[in-house]
């Protein structure tokens, strides 16, 4: 089976990977609970195709006829084991069922490798066919996979199931953020700046735990973001007028749990 080599790194990114960068007819892994990968085409397959509705958009059709069968989407090792679920905590897809689909009632599941991160409640109502219906569904915590483990098998539980799926993407709380780690370290607002051109930091910010951030200021100069996490900020001020908190010099508090030095 052939796999798309962009979808790492769009995952990794929060980015939506929508199947655009593969051909038409490429092939994704199909893998069982019980019997590991798939490679009898008559109880499952998942391939590259036009969209139902757009010939001029590509997506995954996926065909099983095996209970416990979901397509393979490998994972950056960014997201390896349980950093998928450190930083990540929703999956969300769009879906589509043709008007052939069996049963409306249907579960859907999420695993990392062996280990179940998504399971649906007695088994929901899929949504109309025919259509294009987003999903979205919360990740439960990697407890048992590896922590080289990249395996994320995802869709529909069931023996006699069609479906396509498209624009998938992994959310998380800081996907957003500027986020400090040893090899960025640094938040330089030390400019050339004037009194009618303020440098501004605004980007919500998140310092984790052993985590140390450097930022320095300058004259003329605001610190405006939300700071979150339980690591060390060290502040260097550049001289007068460098404010914290939000444009305007209305003093704001930055949330941060860890510890702060200031050093002129």
């Amino acid at each position: 089976m052939t796999v798309c080599l962009s979808i790492a790194p769009a995952l990794a990114n929060g980015q939506t990977f929508d199947f655009e960068d593969c051909e038409i007819g490429q092939k994704f892994t199909m893998w069982n609970v019980d019997q590991g990968n798939i490679t009898d085409e008559a109880k499952a397959v998942a391939e590259v195709v036009a969209d139902p509705t757009n010939p001029n958009n590509k997506v995954l059709h996926i065909t099983v006829k095996t209970w416990g069968t979901f397509v393979t989407l490998t994972l950056p090792p960014e997201l390896a084991g349980h950093l998928l679920t450190d930083s990540k905590s929703t999956l969300s897809f769009d879906l589509y069922r043709p008007n052939t689909d069996a049963d409306d009632w249907k579960q859907f599941h999420a695993y990392l490798g062996n280990d179940k991160l998504y399971q649906d409640e007695s088994y929901p109502y899929q949504g109309d066919k025919g259509q294009w219906i987003a999903k979205q569904y919360p990740l439960g915590k990697v407890t048992t996979a590896t922590d080289d483990e990249r395996n994320l098998h995802i869709g529909i539980h069931h023996n006699n199931s069609e479906y396509y799926i498209d624009n998938v993407r992994l959310k998380g709380q800081h996907d957003d953020y500027f986020v400090a780690s040893n090899s960025n370290n640094l938040i330089d607002i030390c400019k050339k700046n004037t009194s009618s051109d303020y440098m501004v930091w605004n980007t919500p910010t998140l310092i984790p735990e052993n985590e140390t951030l450097n930022i320095r200021t300058a004259r003329y100069s605001y610190l405006n973001s939300k700071m979150e996490g339980a690591g060390i900020i060290n502040l260097y001020a550049g001289g007068e007028r460098t404010y914290l908190g939000r444009t305007g010099k209305t003093t704001k508090t930055i949330i941060q749990t860890g510890r702060y030095s200031m050093a002129p």
